[in-house]
């Protein structure tokens, strides 16, 4: 069998279930941005990892502490293509390591 990424099978996707939950990242968009403003002046938007297409603000990390998890969206649109791409990495790196601390991800 030779390697093949035609139908992208493992590309974004957590394999800790059988689920196989896709991950990703959510720009929050500008009103929902203003709606949770307390500065008038200035809004600010940010982005989050999804698992599943949902959402990840906060989670437990595996020493039962809560944590939030946010990043900034303009960083997502710089005009350097390579940053903006670690960029995406990172915000999907974090999803992963979210991923794994999901209750139905089975470590092998």
């Amino acid at each position: 069998m030779s390697f093949s990424q035609a139908n992208k099978t493992n590309i974004k996707v957590c394999n800790g279930c059988e689920k196989r939950c896709t991950l990703g990242i959510y720009e929050e968009t500008l009103a929902e941005a203003k709606r949770k403003s307390k500065n008038l002046g200035q809004v600010k938007q940010f982005a989050y990892p999804t698992i599943a297409d949902h959402r990840i603000n906060d989670y437990y990390d595996e020493d039962g502490h809560w944590n939030t998890v946010v990043f900034d969206v303009d960083l997502l649109h710089q005009d350097d293509v390579i940053k903006r791409k670690e960029y995406e990495k990172r915000i999907l790196q974090k999803a992963r390591e979210i991923a794994k601390l999901c209750d139905n991800y089975k470590t092998r």
